[in-house]
């Protein structure tokens, strides 16, 4: 955090604004990522920014001369680029409207993954990666809807959760949850896909022997495509009967089996090292 200084009517005062994603307010995430996003259409709405990105005063914010304004916006400019992201999950359900012939239907709720994705099976993991992947090379908002659609899933109705209140992962589904998720605006699920990425930034430090221990690969392999995750496990001489299993475990309970496999096989080290480099060029 850093100190927001600022005199109101012969009266100094001090103010805390975040210096990275990391520590905004959890309720400001999606809010925030909305008005940047607004703004690049209206420039108005960038001033808008401190108040979700500080918790100096609104009164005190409006009273603020213009010059003093543009100043304290300036300061929060780092945002736009979208680095240090939160690794904590902040959106933990989207609500979804349908209107059909002119009246609103029972609202419905899509929940979505725990803290660091602890509750998210290795399928669901392959599948994720898969859509995240191509959305990051097309753009395409067909792309970025399945995304979110295997992420994102109504209620189970088992009585136990097992520590997931999703229904369990189907690849079958997503397509036509997909469908519903392309009603929703395209803020929040730009939001699920940074949330996605700050979680997802904690795994080179957990599972060190799956990615390059250079600090740029890292901060790389971060951001782009896990696919190779599933190669890799074929390449770890699993039968298929057995992937069938695996696709249903947990996810860091593969990845930690993986990445003990990976350094005790030096063959394996330098067959995942060489798909790194060319899924990150």
């Amino acid at each position: 955090m850093f100190p927001i200084t600022y005199t109101i009517e012969g009266q100094t005062k001090t103010a805390w604004g975040a210096s990275t994603w990391a520590e905004v307010e959890p309720k400001n995430f999606l809010p925030l990522i909305r008005t940047i996003y607004a703004a690049a259409k209206t420039a108005e709405v960038k001033y808008q920014i401190p108040l979700l990105a500080s918790n100096i005063n609104k009164d005190d914010y409006l009273k603020l001369n213009q010059v003093q304004s543009l100043q304290l916006v300036a300061h929060f400019d780092f945002l736009l680029d979208f680095v240090d992201l939160p690794t904590k999950w902040y959106i933990d359900s989207i609500p979804i409207r349908h209107i059909i012939k002119g009246k609103y239907m029972p609202l419905q709720v899509l929940h979505g993954p725990a803290e660091r994705l602890k509750n998210v099976c290795f399928e669901e993991f392959i599948y994720a990666e898969s859509y995240f992947s191509a959305y990051s090379k097309s753009k395409k908002e067909s792309d970025l809807n399945m995304f979110c659609a295997i992420l994102f899933r109504p209620k189970t109705k088992a009585k136990k959760y097992n520590g997931d209140v999703r229904e369990p992962f189907d690849r079958h589904s997503v397509e036509k949850r997909a469908e519903v998720i392309a009603k929703i605006d395209n803020a929040v699920k730009q939001a699920i896909v940074l949330n996605y990425v700050g979680a997802k930034s904690t795994f080179p430090k957990m599972y060190k022997w799956l990615f390059s221990s250079d600090e740029d690969q890292e901060k790389n392999a971060a951001q782009a495509s896990f696919s190779w995750l599933e190669v890799a496990y074929r390449m770890a001489e699993h039968k298929p009967s057995e992937m069938q299993v695996l696709k249903r475990q947990d996810l860091h309970e593969v990845l930690s089996s993986l990445n003990l496999k990976v350094k005790d096989n030096e063959a394996l080290k330098e067959e995942l090292e060489a798909m790194r480099r060319k899924n990150t060029r």
